[in-house]
């Protein structure tokens, strides 16, 4: 696969404009919302399309409350039986049964005798399970959800004697498992896992183990692997982390350091990019910071900023990026090509451009127009080389070849992370050497047009 950035003349008329749009956390009022806290857990019921948050404090014991957040309002639930108070539990949604699971913790605010029960919230009530293995007492451990595998997963905390553990257990609705594979990260708890729906790997980062830890693990499979980012977050710990489809991967926010400046960045597969976000900036760690898939926006809940807070903030998609197929390709003996766009055209993400059939070699072009080329207009009907019934769709600003493979060729294009970007368009289109097509040996796919969206 070829790689390629947006064109030169592209960047450098971003760049020159002022900024289309300001991306920044904003806060939610005007809705009663669960008493201030920090050190609660929650999950995303992916099955009712809502937040659910348990336990916490304030400073005082633990909660034992149940909230849930639609979208739009908060409701307090009343089921029959719960876990009880809950300090430093983590949840996750159990993509087998489709109801949320909640694991550990303790009774008593600050960290003392955590427990190992499992529970489940199916929208009513609460259920204690009986798995026939579990994890060990743990609390400020973290879980997610394992779409692509089917499972959640859970990764360190802290047990009764205080010990940080280096454990991996896999819940699959019914049982837990522990996962022995090695390398395992380093010991820790008041870490952060969260899947990245773009590779579908669980990604981990930070954490506490006596020092604060600023390293990258990433779950694929069943086989952990530390990852060597040219960029990272400091080392911290209280930060929380969810999937955002804005930014095509992980997001991150919070530290247990404040004062220093809270940041937010986000994990693109490769390396983390510090994202640049407008003032004012949530202060706080041991929130919760979940993704709302519905419609593509990040939610976090309380926490502390020196004192527990009940502010909601939200990172939202408003510009979500498409791709839209334009025109028509021309045939070959090999077929016509057809052109397609692959993954999440945000700022910040790489996504891939692929062609078939390609019998010989894709040729792609990348434009800033679809109307005009060199003062010529678009489209252009290319009979006068040879290639009747052919046409160029796309301004001809950049233009890279990429080695087919499976009768496909495919190119990837790094779209900056400049929020000027979103809402802007590119276009695309994609050629093929097809020896017997015409005289002049090409085929030429329909056009994509390329909208960069963002937040």
């Amino acid at each position: 696969m070829a790689t390629m950035r947006l064109s030169p003349a592209l960047a450098v008329l971003v760049l020159a404009s002022p900024l289309a749009c300001q991306i920044s956390w904003q806060q939610q009022g005007g809705m009663p919302a669960p008493l201030a806290r920090e050190n609660h857990c929650a999950a995303y019921d992916m099955t009712r399309s809502r937040l659910v948050v348990y336990g916490g404090d304030n400073g005082g014991p633990a909660f034992s409350d149940t909230w849930e957040f639609d979208g739009t309002a908060w409701q307090l639930r009343t089921p029959t039986a719960s876990p009880g108070p809950r300090w430093a539990a983590s949840m996750a949604f159990d993509p087998v049964t489709g109801t949320t699971i909640l694991f550990g913790g303790t009774t008593v605010t600050g960290g003392s005798s955590p427990n190992a029960t499992t529970w489940r919230w199916n929208g009513t009530t609460w259920t204690q399970l009986q798995p026939p293995q579990s994890p060990p007492a743990l609390l400020g451990h973290a879980m997610a959800t394992d779409l692509l595998n089917n499972r959640i997963v859970l990764f360190g905390g802290r047990d009764p004697s205080s010990a940080h553990l280096a454990q991996t257990w896999i819940f699959d609705g019914t049982t837990w498992t522990q996962l022995t594979s090695s390398p395992q990260p380093p010991a820790r708890c008041c870490h952060d896992l969260a899947l990245d729906f773009t590779t579908g790997s669980l990604v981990l980062f930070g954490g506490w183990g006596g020092s604060n830890f600023g390293d990258t693990w990433e779950l694929v499979g069943n086989s952990w692997f530390q990852r060597s980012p040219a960029q990272s977050p400091t080392a911290r710990w209280g930060h929380r982390m969810a999937w955002s489809a804005a930014f095509g991967g992980v997001v991150l926010h919070g530290k247990s350091t404040p004062s220093a400046g809270n940041d937010t960045w986000a994990w693109n597969g490769t390396t983390w990019q510090l994202l640049p976000l407008a003032a004012p900036y949530p202060t706080v760690w041991n929130a919760v910071l979940k993704a709302e898939f519905s419609v593509g926006r990040l939610f976090m809940f309380g926490g502390s900023d020196g004192t527990a807070t009940n502010k909601l903030f939200t990172l939202d998609s408003t510009a979500p990026g498409s791709f839209t197929a334009t025109g028509f390709g021309c045939a070959g003996p090999s077929g016509t090509p057809a052109l397609t766009g692959l993954g999440f055209p945000w700022i910040g993400t790489t996504v891939s451009l692929s062609a078939a059939p390609i019998p010989i070699l894709g040729v792609f072009v990348l434009g800033m127009s679809n109307t005009i080329s060199g003062g010529v207009p678009l489209p252009l009907p290319l009979a006068f080389l040879g290639m009747p019934g052919c046409s160029l769709q796309v301004s001809l600003d950049t233009l890279v070849t990429s080695s087919p493979g499976g009768g496909a060729a495919q190119v990837a294009v790094q779209i900056p992370l400049l929020p000027s970007l979103v809402g802007t368009t590119f276009h695309v289109q994609a050629g093929s050497f097809d020896p017997g097509a015409n005289p002049f040996g090409l085929t030429i796919s329909n056009a994509v047009a390329v909208s960069i969206g963002g937040v």
